[in-house]
């Protein structure tokens, strides 16, 4: 899965909630004939600073201008809450 579900942070944890147990065959982890799902990036990826790419030097600082980093760990907690494998 590429991209993001958007932008408003509890409709991007109930989907991606929702990819993880469907990939992952139910909802208590891995199962057999389960896919294991990855949990990738960091709480805070995407606000790195004048939205440079995070990937790079240059783009390796965070700015939490709306004081909102909670808001940006709500996509990652789904994510565990999910049984995500790794």
């Amino acid at each position: 899965m590429n991209g993001t579900f958007g932008e408003d942070a509890e409709t991007a944890k109930r989907n991606g909630q929702s990819l993880r147990c469907g990939v992952q065959n139910g909802e208590d982890g891995l199962k057999p004939g389960s896919v294991i799902t990855v949990v990738k990036h960091w709480a805070g990826y995407g606000a790195a600073k004048h939205g440079w790419d995070s990937h790079n030097s240059y783009g390796r600082f965070a700015s939490f201008a709306g004081h909102n980093f909670a808001e940006h760990l709500v996509r990652s907690r789904g994510a565990f809450e999910a049984h995500a494998a790794a």
